[in-house]
């Protein structure tokens, strides 16, 4: 194993046509972004291959450069279609369960051949915690504050909930029964909406 977790890690958020890729230090601080494209549609089988094949190489590479481990989601094809309700309309495209289990095992397979470790989190709610607490502090998408959510995750960070949100909870649920009851009132909403919701409920 050529990485380590006191280098901090690299988050990955894989989506229909890019993963979102988000460097962070051993405090959990954003270090870097990235967008890496990649064009699937109307390719032939080999093609994609080759371009998933080489999208799995520029993150392998940015590990073993960093020597920082790569955490990526769970392979959990349910709740990846779940996410979609928290991104914004326009993005909201379905990941096919064959294209996001090939670009996951082709990233797998480079990382267990260049000695990288993987760390894989519980994906729920990822997109939303991304989008109520760094998508406007940041200046990310959805995408890449999901993609630093995860990699935040992979090393042991929680998330906090935002004063703000607080009404829609209760003091004895679960962290991810917290983040369920937000994403029911309010996941689908704009940030300014959710905002603006959270808000009106303290007057309530």
């Amino acid at each position: 194993i050529v990485t380590k977790k006191e280098a901090g890690s690299i988050g990955i958020d894989i989506n229909v046509d890019h993963i979102a890729v988000a460097h962070i230090d051993r405090q959990g601080n954003l270090c870097r972004q990235q967008i890496l494209p990649m064009k699937l549609k109307g390719k032939t089988r080999n093609q994609r291959k080759h371009e998933i094949a080489e999208t799995a190489s520029k993150i392998i590479y940015e590990c073993v450069r960093t020597h920082k481990p790569l955490v990526m989601e769970a392979l959990d094809f349910s709740d990846k279609k779940r996410k979609q309700r928290y991104q914004p309309k326009g993005l909201n495209r379905m990941l096919s369960e064959f294209a996001y289990s090939q670009i996951s095992e082709a990233i797998e397979r480079k990382a267990a051949y260049e000695g990288v470790e993987v760390i894989k989190v519980e994906p729920a709610y990822t997109s939303l915690i991304g989008k109520l607490k760094y998508v406007r502090d940041k200046g990310m998408s959805v995408h890449q504050a999901a993609s630093y959510v995860i990699a935040r995750k992979g090393i042991g960070y929680k998330e906090k909930i935002l004063r703000e949100y607080r009404v829609f909870v209760k003091e004895k649920q679960t962290q991810t029964e917290k983040w369920a009851a937000i994403g029911k009132k309010i996941g689908k909403a704009s940030i300014k909406e959710c905002q603006l919701t959270a808000i009106l409920a303290l007057f309530r």
